[in-house]
């Protein structure tokens, strides 16, 4: 995927007073359209995503940790854009597009633990079943 540039990430988020809110649903939606999401629910947590590529097709999964306060959420933590530029980059080149197929193997391996996507808790068996689910209707 290509790399963000600066008028992108301020497009994405304007500043308001001279304040700028940074959040992961923006980044999101410019990785690519989240057809299934799973996230914990608490103050801080995972959110896990199974994304599909805007043009051919095919599929990633994506996770990121968020948390209730700019001291352990890392985009609320954030006060520039160049700060916030450099994780949008690092997530766009973390993107590994793959076929249908391909995603329903790393679930299978997630299922039975051998993943190192995400952690092995009760979303993550709620996130797998979604995405299993999404998938078969294809």
């Amino acid at each position: 995927m290509a790399q963000f540039t600066h008028d992108q990430i301020d497009k994405m988020f304007p500043a308001h007073e001279g304040d700028r809110c940074f959040s992961y649903d923006p980044l999101v939606e410019a990785l690519g359209e989240s057809v299934v999401q799973v996230s914990s629910d608490d103050y801080q947590g995972i959110t896990r995503i199974l994304l599909k590529e805007r043009v051919g097709g095919r599929y990633c999964l994506y996770d990121y940790e968020w948390g209730s306060c700019s001291g352990c959420d890392f985009a609320q933590g954030c006060s520039t854009v160049e700060e916030f530029l450099e994780y949008a980059n690092d997530a766009a080149e973390s993107i590994q597009w793959k076929s249908v197929q391909e995603i329903l193997s790393e679930l299978f391996e997630m299922e039975k633990g051998n993943s190192t996507f995400g952690h092995r808790d009760e979303e993550q068996y709620d996130f797998v079943k979604k995405c299993r689910e999404y998938l078969n209707r294809i």
